[in-house]
């Protein structure tokens, strides 16, 4: 785990809020499948897109700024053939 440059990092790998990002996609791996089983769904892939804006001041700690994600947008798209059970 790492941090940017600018936050005193030498941002050689992920830092906490990636992992986060991560976190939410593998979440999303694990259920997305689940349901389509559960719906009747043959599953054949999954690709997600997980972006967020953050303010870097709140995280330095300046006043007024919230060092949380701003905003957070998760897409995905699947991949899965309809089969009714009859």
């Amino acid at each position: 785990m790492d941090e940017p440059v600018e936050l005193g990092g030498t941002d050689t790998s992920p830092n906490p809020i990636e992992y986060v990002a991560a976190a939410l996609n593998g979440c999303n791996g694990v259920m997305i499948p689940l349901v389509a089983q559960e719906m009747g769904f043959t599953f054949t892939g999954v690709d997600f897109k997980t972006s967020g804006i953050l303010d870097t001041r709140g995280l330095m700690g300046e006043e007024g700024l919230s060092p949380n994600f701003q905003k957070i947008g998760f897409h995905k798209q699947r991949k899965a053939k309809r089969e009714f059970n009859n």
